[in-house]
């Protein structure tokens, strides 16, 4: 049993030592956040030239906005109570928003029961299949989806036919290669967000899920905390990659530039496979456990248009020879006013992160993408085409895989003044901005609560 005592008598005595946080994310920004707030003197490192991650904003003509896709859903607790913090939450502007179905060369509406009752590709009894595996998944326990694939697993409760004309292609866009391995917990995971933000909109829009974002997007954001950072006496240094991580009696080295700088305590963000080369003094077992989580990559087109392609918000696609996993239009969250009156539209493709859509030039994917909108969309002009940009990211979120054990990696790591905070260990690995923030919340509570090193969570 842990004498408490001895707890806050080492919080309190580790008051003012010096961390780094290694990655300047969401998960990075907030934990950085909640230690200085608690009287650690914190340095913020981040590789890139500004902080965000995944959410950072980059110039797409003459928009600024978010480099990929990011809607708020009124479950997302976490991500409120930063906005709340920040004083941002009062900006979310809230729409009921609306779906579609690309499949079978075809486009169809998929808000509403009565749209999900004609949908022409099911059956009824199909649909009635359907819509109760729905429910089910938004309530099973976790724990026993984890050691069954999400494949198995929905064949179960929906039939081989169902599987084929839905979930397949789905899971197909989203995870590709290995979308035949992927744990139920996963698929699981997804539904239960997506069922929330459905039921939690007081019946608004006829059944229509309910998303919000923050007036400016992630970068209104991550400027104001930005600014709540330095005001706690966090040293932010973007434009800065580490080049190592290693021990140094009670403490850490980190070269910077060539140079070592000490600090107490390093708690590091970036995904797993970059965290083993970080820290060549793990031990085989730690990094054999962390070069063997699966990630997921992307290749995100985003598109600036004259006139929008459609009134959803996401289009789900089922057909295999579409280039791209779905079609986000989410100027049909925040209203065009955002953008000069302009529609805003994402093409995500999540890939394997060796596959050779990486090497691909940008003009070799805007000729497969817009080849694609004009085959789609009955009327689309690419020359309504304003602006076209491609974001790249090797590794997105990592997976759980049903024939390996469930088995995230500890906050603690075998070098005692090292702790890890990333996406592997947000449960089921589906990654948003609100299981973001709960993963950094729970490692800043982990090192300000002095667990006892090889302690999991």
């Amino acid at each position: 049993m842990i004498d408490e005592s001895v707890l806050v008598r080492q919080n309190e005595d580790s008051e003012g030592q010096r961390v780094a946080v290694v990655g300047g994310g969401v998960v990075g920004c907030v934990v950085a956040l909640r230690l200085a707030s608690s009287g650690r003197r914190v340095t913020l490192f981040e590789a890139a030239p500004a902080l965000g991650g995944l959410a950072a904003p980059w110039e797409l003509g003459t928009l600024t906005w978010d480099r990929h896709y990011h809607v708020i859903c009124e479950s997302d607790a976490n991500l409120r109570a930063l906005l709340r913090d920040l004083d941002l939450e009062r900006e979310i502007h809230w729409s009921s928003v609306r779906t579609g179905f690309f499949t079978g060369g075809k486009l169809h509406e998929f808000t509403s029961l009565r749209d999900f009752l004609a949908f022409p590709p099911l059956r009824m009894h199909e649909k009635l299949r359907l819509g109760a595996a729905i429910v089910y998944a938004s309530r099973v326990k976790l724990d026993t989806l984890r050691r069954i694939t999400a494949a198995k697993w929905l064949t179960q409760l929906c039939g081989r036919r169902v599987f084929a004309q839905i979930w397949e292609p789905l899971l197909r866009a989203k995870l590709g290669a290995n979308a035949p391995n992927v744990a139920a917990s996963f698929i699981a995971v997804t539904i239960r967000r997506m069922f929330g933000a459905r039921t939690n909109s007081g019946g608004a829009g006829k059944g229509a899920e309910r998303f919000g974002s923050v007036v400016g997007g992630y970068a209104r954001i991550l400027s104001v905390l930005r600014e709540k950072l330095e005001s706690a006496g966090v040293e932010i240094r973007t434009s800065t990659p580490i080049e190592r991580i290693s021990a140094r009696g009670s403490g850490v080295d980190l070269i910077v530039n060539g140079a070592s700088e000490a600090f107490e305590h390093a708690i590091v963000t970036a995904p797993v496979p970059v965290v083993a080369a970080l820290i060549p003094e793990l031990t085989e077992t730690e990094r054999a456990r962390l070069s063997g989580v699966p990630y997921a990559g992307v290749v995100c087109a985003s598109l600036l248009l004259d006139r929008p392609i459609s009134p959803y918000y996401i289009m789900n696609i089922t057909d295999h020879w579409v280039p791209f996993s779905a079609v986000i239009e989410f100027s049909n969250v925040t209203g065009i006013e955002q953008f000069a009156g302009k529609s805003l539209v994402y093409l995500p493709k999540y890939v394997a992160t060796d596959d050779p859509l990486f090497a691909q030039d940008d003009e070799a994917i805007r000729h497969s993408f817009i080849s694609a909108l004009i085959r789609m969309i009955p009327g689309f002009d690419p020359a309504g085409v304003a602006a076209f940009r491609v974001s790249r990211v090797r590794n997105v979120f990592p997976f759980p895989i049903a024939s390996a054990p469930y088995d995230p990696p500890a906050f603690a790591t075998s070098l005692p003044g090292v702790t890890l905070a990333t996406a592997a260990q947000i449960d089921d690995a589906t990654l948003n901005v609100d299981r973001s923030i709960g993963l950094a919340n729970a490692a800043a509570n982990y090192l300000l609560n002095a667990t006892p090193q090889g302690t999991s969570r």
